[in-house]
């Protein structure tokens, strides 16, 4: 029965304009922002060199704030953005489009940078929330007097369909990375070392979990814009506001708390974002273990929610 069910959701997105507008969406996003990578060279802008942009690259933001500060601060900047942009320190050779900030970078790397960005996510909450929510706009779900005892199949068939999709469109982006790379690359690679492979499946698991939590937000509201809502907001980190609040409030009232102690750590979005190939073993774990909580809990809520409900 739940194969059966699972053919028909596949069915039904398959046959979903929605399904393709999307990949074609994130088509545009991450092929343009890979563009930006590889190959637009934007100290071109400002008379820096590609080796002065690609030394900065290799900077976390706080070291170079802390460097501009250290040499004078913004008046500094100022002066040598001055110097640079002077006839005899421009060099006429650096052209805009060509070599990026991240130039020698392979697929993976670009992989990691478009993950990081949550805008699959953003995608992804716009799908999850119109796949599971079809059934409150069209209602659909009275077809479902079947199951009227074993609901969760429904739930599961969902979730299935779901991420294949999720599936389909993690591999799509890394596919999108790699024509990137073969355009705009000092040198062509996949980049399909062991770390990818940990660093893919351990994002994908997050990305699974988030479409489950949005699953959930449809159900519970039984509408698909709530979910979209929801999910976007959450996509675009509008919740990491409220946990750093949160943070500090804590770290404030109790003196015990470890201060590099953050909610943000069990955040499905702070994951996705900061997880690095290079990252611990202990991350990786973390990641893997909140994904599987929020996974498993979000599906349990959601079963729960329909078994109480009359199909209607």
């Amino acid at each position: 029965m739940l194969g059966n069910f699972v053919l028909s959701d596949l069915y039904r997105m398959g046959k979903s304009k929605s399904t393709y507008v999307i990949l074609i969406l994130l088509f545009i996003t991450t092929f343009t922002f890979s563009f930006f990578l590889l190959g637009f060279n934007i100290g071109a802008l400002f008379g820096i060199s590609q080796e002065s942009m690609q030394e900065a690259a290799n900077m976390d933001l706080e070291s170079a704030m802390n460097m501009f500060m250290a040499e004078g601060g913004l008046s500094q900047v100022a002066t040598a953005y001055e110097e640079a942009s002077t006839e005899e320190n421009y060099d006429e050779d650096i052209e805009i489009v060509g070599e990026g900030m991240y130039h020698d970078a392979n697929a993976f790397e670009i992989f990691r940078f478009n993950v990081a960005t949550l805008n699959e996510l953003f995608f992804l909450a716009i799908f999850t929330g119109l796949f599971f929510g079809a059934d409150y706009a069209f209602n659909t779900s009275r077809n479902y007097l079947l199951l009227n005892n074993k609901r969760y199949i429904g739930m599961l068939s969902k979730t299935i369909a779901v991420a294949i999709y999720a599936l389909f469109m993690h591999i799509y982006i890394w596919f999108i990375g790699m024509i990137a790379t073969m355009c705009w690359s000092s040198g062509f690679d996949k980049g399909l070392t062991p770390g990818f492979f940990a660093y893919f499946f351990t994002t994908y698991l997050i990305i699974l979990a988030f479409c489950e939590v949005v699953a959930l937000i449809t159900v519970l509201c039984r509408s698909r814009s709530a979910g979209i809502t929801f999910g976007i907001l959450f996509s675009m980190g509008t919740i990491t506001y409220i946990v750093q609040f949160a943070d500090m409030y804590l770290i404030y009232k109790n003196d015990n708390i470890p201060e590099d102690f953050s909610f943000s750590n069990y955040m499905l979005t702070m994951n996705l974002s900061s997880l690095m190939p290079d990252s611990s073993a202990g991350d990786y774990v973390r990641c893997i273990v909140v994904s599987v909580i929020y996974l498993a809990l979000a599906f349990f809520l959601g079963v729960k929610l329909l078994n109480k409900r009359d199909i209607s």
